[in-house]
């Protein structure tokens, strides 16, 4: 399933919102591929959509790094 970092906070964990308004929390440890401390907001990620007693989490989280070069990319033709 894909997704975007909506909401990171300090403590380690964070929110995916996907394209239909879902929102997944997600835990530091369910990042994969790069740090918790390199996402950002909007960045494009994709998860493993799951469900327990506390609600809908994300797991093996895994940014997506095409779309994270298109942002850039896009974000350096705006400062032009």
């Amino acid at each position: 399933m894909e997704g975007k970092v909506k909401k990171l906070m300090d403590r380690g964990y964070g929110f995916i919102e996907t394209l239909d308004g879902e929102s997944y929390f997600f835990h530091r440890t369910e990042v994969k591929g790069v740090a918790f401390e390199e996402l950002n907001r909007e960045d494009l990620v994709e998860f493993e959509p799951g469900e327990n007693e506390k609600g809908k989490h994300a797991t093996n989280v895994k940014r997506v790094e095409e779309k994270v070069e298109e942002q850039t990319e896009q974000l350096d033709k705006d400062k032009v």
